[in-house]
């Protein structure tokens, strides 16, 4: 064994160190209390490029540690964009609640996990520093049984040397569940980079590692990943991996001082929401990606044993290769339940460029710089040429242009092409079309499509096209993307997953944990509602609430009774957006909204009505809920005309051609 297997053999066990078997995925095993601390941080400031990977690469382990490892909700801080403020915070609190916690008897864990840029002195957060020894100091000041740090950073080794760590032989399944003691570990050593890939849409110490603890590593297919199958399935996948990357192999520097007795068990699949099995007979290079194009485990099988993996309820498509002949399928899981897939199961189906955690990357091996280039199509160049080594372009200009890197500008008459990744500004009449990752802007009169991650800002008048994930902005009549993490704009936008906002007529995602703006949101795991209710401005009711979880839209249709002023009673139309509060335990709630209460089928009085309306939601039973609140109207006429409505009391009257009257009211009704 060479001394970097060694040294990444160690790490990868010392990681997971502590973690025993759950007794169940939504709490830890007895005696044992975890609290844990993931920090994430995309920019390392204006001399380094941003990373693409940090937040998700940390939000996936922390959805390992609470699914899989034992760690309570309560018990996980999640600090995404960090600063040296807000980490201080951060352990100033972890430090209260384990003095707290700390009981006799059980052992209490701290595991802190840094993904981001760093140097040889420290993490650098944004345009700020925090040093290795005021990290060092923090993490100490807790007082667990067992600290756990992990840092996939460039120089994260330096941690290790400023406290004059060394290496020790590597054990494996001597430590368990008396364990007591520290282990700082470090993704690379104290002059090395830290990579992350856009093939695999991560950073691939952290990859590996969680591919493995879902189930990839289960040597012995007993539904439990041992210590020792883990780190055999890490060290395999991350050693060979980055020893054929340009930055070379990653050597982790670590400072273990722990001790204890027995072995490990990880991961326990038979708890996991959903289970799906590789048959024996199927074997290859395997794949599988979530809905939103996330890359979720990553693993060569051979075709001997069943693989067992424990993921979460929903659509999966899973991708073979075995010896360059590449096949599909897709699955739904769904809780409770497991799915085998088989040969029989998959249908046949017609290089990726890693971005070192550090400063800016040298054009990758293999790639031909040519700085500008004339395009007529696609293979014939000016300088490019029509055969040899893929290229590396600054500027290219022609009428269907391709690239097989732009770092520039490219413009084109009819279209743009890239291969494998775009940095830059590319604009055409016609489309823009990329096949790689993408971070810049995109402008066409047509489309522009992107068959991977986008940062930046795609812009049309007609779609726009986004499959994985994208971080930045999409404006056209029609949006379509992946997991959306930033801002769509259009008349129709579409997305598996929004993390961010969608602003539009009609708002689609199967996902939505951020914003949907405009009249017609549909998420499939969204807050849908029929309701009916009486009001004191009108008197029956009926209304559909559709949205996200929190925030809604409302339309409704009613019959408003004759009015004070002696206006006749005729139909109404309702139009509102609200908030859905859920700050106690099932079955209360809290709805918050602000609705306009107007005549319907143009029965124009010269008047408006606007409600803002407090609900509190109580269920009867499992399908029906009492909804009840107050309410402040503000009735709006003009013309010279004083309308009145509601119960008539405690109004009050503002201006005298344009006259605004406000009065208390009250909603009463039912929602199923």
């Amino acid at each position: 064994m060479t001394s970097s297997t060694r040294l990444l053999a160690t790490s990868l066990a010392v990681l997971l160190l502590g973690f025993g078997k759950p007794a169940r995925a939504d709490r830890p095993a007895a005696g044992v209390r975890r609290l844990a601390l993931i920090i994430t941080a995309n920019d390392g400031g204006r001399e380094r490029v941003r990373l693409r990977y940090a937040e998700s690469d940390g939000q996936a382990l922390a959805d390992v540690l609470t699914k899989l490892g034992g760690v309570r909700a309560e018990d996980l801080t999640v600090i995404r964009e960090a600063t040296p403020a807000r980490l201080r915070a951060a352990f100033d609190t972890i430090k209260s609640t384990a003095a707290a916690v700390h009981r006799p008897g059980e052992r209490l864990e701290l595991f802190v996990y840094y993904s981001g840029h760093s140097d040889e002195s420290g993490l650098m957060l944004g345009e700020q520093r925090l040093s290795y020894r005021e990290l060092r100091g923090r993490i100490e000041e807790v007082k667990a049984d067992v600290r756990i740090a992990i840092l996939d950073s460039c120089a994260s080794g330096a941690l290790i040397r400023s406290k004059g760590g060394v290496h020790r032989p590597p054990f494996l399944g001597d430590v368990g569940i008396e364990a007591s003691g520290h282990a700082f570990l470090a993704a690379s050593s104290a002059d090395e980079a830290a990579q992350e890939s856009d093939r695999i849409g991560a950073a691939y110490f952290t990859h590996y590692l969680i591919s493995g603890l879902r189930g990839a590593a289960d040597a012995d297919h007993d539904g439990w990943v041992t210590l020792n199958e883990a780190y055999r399935f890490a060290y395999d996948e991350t050693l060979r991996r980055t020893q054929g990357s340009r930055a070379g192999a990653q050597h982790p520097a670590y400072d273990i001082q722990l001790v204890g007795t027995r072995d490990l068990v990880i991961t326990d699949l038979h708890t996991t929401n959903a289970r799906l099995v590789l048959a024996a007979r199927l074997g290859g290079r395997i794949y599988i990606r979530d809905s939103g194009g996330a890359l979720r485990v990553e693993t060569h099988k051979d075709p001997i044993d069943p693989v067992e993996l424990g993921l979460e309820a929903g659509r999966f498509r899973v991708t073979v290769d075995q010896d360059g002949q590449v096949s599909e399928a897709t699955v739904e899981l769904h809780d409770g339940a497991q799915v085998a897939l088989g040969p029989e199961s998959f249908k046949r189906v017609p290089t990726s460029l890693a971005t070192l955690r550090g400063d800016r990357d040298e054009p990758a091996h293999g790639y031909r710089l040519v700085p500008f280039d004339l395009v007529l199509a696609p293979g014939v160049a000016l300088f490019g040429g029509t055969a040899g080594d893929p290229v590396l372009n600054h500027v290219t200009l022609g009428l269907l242009s391709q690239s097989d890197v732009l770092h520039g500008v490219g413009l084109s008459v009819v279209g743009n092409i890239a291969r494998d990744e775009v940095e830059g500004l590319r604009f055409s009449p016609g489309f823009n079309l990329s096949y790689g990752p993408v971070a810049g802007a995109e402008f066409s009169f047509g489309s522009n499509v992107a068959f991977n991650d986008l940062q930046g800002v795609q812009g049309t008048l007609f779609a726009n096209v986004a499959t994985h994930g994208m971080d930045g902005v999409q404006f056209g009549v029609v949006n379509i993307g992946g997991t959306v993490r930033g801002l769509q704009v259009g008349v129709v936008n579409v997305a598996s997953s929004v993390q961010g906002v969608q602003f539009g007529v009609i708002n689609v995602a199967h996902h939505n944990s951020g914003v949907a703006f405009g009249p017609f949101p549909l998420v499939g795991d969204g807050y849908h509602a029929l309701q009916v209710w009486s009001s004191d401005v009108s008197f029956s009711n009926v209304g559909l609430k559709v949205g996200t979880r929190h925030v809604y839209t409302l339309l409704g249709l009613g019959w408003r009774a004759s009015q004070p002023d002696g206006r006749p009673a005729r139909p109404t139309k309702s139009f509102g957006f609200g908030g859905h509060i859920t700050p106690w335990q099932r079955p209360l709630f809290v709805d918050l909204d602000v609705t306009s209460l107007d005549p319907a089928f143009g029965n124009d009085d010269g008047g408006r009505l606007v409600s803002l309306r407090a609900m509190l939601g109580a269920r009867l039973s499992s399908q029906v809920t009492l909804i009840a609140g107050p309410a402040l109207n503000t009735q709006i006429s003009w013309g010279g005309h004083d309308y009145r409505s509601g119960v008539g009391f405690a109004n009050w009257v503002v201006g005298q051609r344009d006259i605004w009257r406000f009065f208390p009211g009250f909603i009463v009704g039912l929602q199923v």
